[in-house]
């Protein structure tokens, strides 16, 4: 049975179940990047404003030992008027109180019907892994080598 015989509920299931597969790989890798350690994924389902919309968020928290900033990598679906909207992006936790700063968005996703759901969905998780190491290295250069004390970024030419 290929994917568009599969029940609609099942199709869009398997694929939320991709990207907590990704999202466990890509804690693996976080795990053996030197300085890392706390790292934490997660997958909240939710109502979300008044509008009663639906989100579903995956995050993956990652503490550097020498910062007092976690690096999260963030994919976020929201369906809301009939159009889903999916977000992805590197954060940075611990500088704002009101939540976390976005260090690198990638281009926002959107669709209407569940295959373009799906494929959107698989699409951006796979681009955010894909610049897993690239977010990384921004966050180590902003937010663990450009402060010299907690809170104060440094100047950089």
């Amino acid at each position: 049975m290929s994917s568009d015989d599969r029940p609609v509920a099942a199709v869009v299931l398997s694929a939320a179940a991709e990207v907590q597969l990704a999202f466990d790989e890509l804690a693996v890798w976080a795990r053996e990047q030197r300085g890392m350690s706390g790292v934490r994924p997660t997958c909240d389902l939710h109502r979300g404003n008044l509008n009663r919309a639906l989100e579903v968020d995956w995050y993956l928290s990652v503490r550097h030992t020498r910062s007092t900033f976690d690096l999260e990598y963030c994919l976020e679906a929201t369906h809301e008027d009939g159009e889903w909207l999916i977000r992805s992006a590197g954060c940075a936790a611990g500088h704002d109180p009101n939540g976390s700063e976005r260090i690198y968005e990638l281009p926002d996703r959107y669709a209407v019907t569940d295959r373009e759901f799906v494929d959107e969905l698989v699409g951006a998780c796979r681009t955010l892994t894909d610049h897993r190491a690239k977010i990384l290295d921004l966050f180590l250069t902003v937010y663990v080598q450009g402060f010299t004390k907690p809170g104060r970024p440094t100047r950089r030419a």
